[in-house]
């Protein structure tokens, strides 16, 4: 089904779809990584690493740079780039 066959089908049925992810920075998150919550002081944000999916940053303890396939890419742009 081609994104605009889905898109007129959604609106006909009033069906709605919501993908979003929100980036935020390091220090909107108060130098604490999202996964295990571990604080770090403000010189060694910079170790953190920002994931993709998620939108946060993680420790490198929690974020493994491992790459994976983002299923709101699939449906909002048929992506499947890693």
């Amino acid at each position: 089904m081609k994104s605009a066959n889905l898109t007129e089908f959604l609106s006909e049925n009033n069906l709605f779809l919501c993908f979003f992810r929100v980036s935020v920075g390091v220090l909107e998150q108060n130098f604490i990584c999202r996964g295990c919550g571990v604080s770090v002081s403000e010189k060694y944000a910079k170790t953190f690493r920002r994931c993709a999916y998620f939108g946060a940053f993680f420790c490198t303890g929690c974020h493994k740079n491992e790459k994976s396939i983002i299923p709101a890419n699939i449906v909002e742009r048929w992506s499947f780039r890693q």
